[in-house]
């Protein structure tokens, strides 16, 4: 099982559906023997959209598995958690060496292969998530289901 852990402010109801979304997601996207070695810890900012023109994003120290993510604060849960999703894609990449420095794309933003994976997967996995923990009624995961 990854280790997860949160660098504060983090309310419990965030970190509750953060740790789900996490495993859930790092389940279906790593094998069993890579699964259980990653490590992820969540840092969250403020005005990162405005500041950085960022919702989220992914750092990696890929000699110890361990991987931040910071995500702005001012997200709604359903953004939020679809942010998370579409930077876990990029642990998988990371994790399973689909990327290093030495090939990461440099042209445009949109048509960067990880990238086109990152935001095609993020919907469906946080989607998944939502029925297999049985979040589909609530009002936050209805915005999801609606896309």
């Amino acid at each position: 099982m990854p280790k997860i852990d949160f660098i504060e402010p983090f309310n419990n109801k965030k970190v509750k559906l953060y740790e789900s979304l996490t495993r859930f997601v790092l389940k279906q996207l790593l094998p069993e023997n890579q699964y259980s070695k990653v490590k992820i810890t969540f840092e969250c900012h403020k005005n990162m959209i405005r500041d950085d023109g960022l919702s989220a994003w992914m750092t990696a120290e890929l000699d110890k598995n361990h991987y931040n993510i910071c995500i702005d604060s001012n997200l709604n849960i359903s953004s939020a958690l679809r942010n998370i999703s579409h930077e876990l894609v990029h642990v998988k990449q990371y994790a399973l060496k689909e990327t290093s420095d030495s090939v990461v794309y440099r042209g445009n933003y949109w048509d960067d292969p990880l990238e086109i994976e990152a935001y095609g997967r993020e919907l469906g996995l946080t989607v998944r998530w939502c029925i297999a923990e049985g979040h589909n009624k609530k009002k936050w995961a209805k915005q999801l289901l609606k896309t």
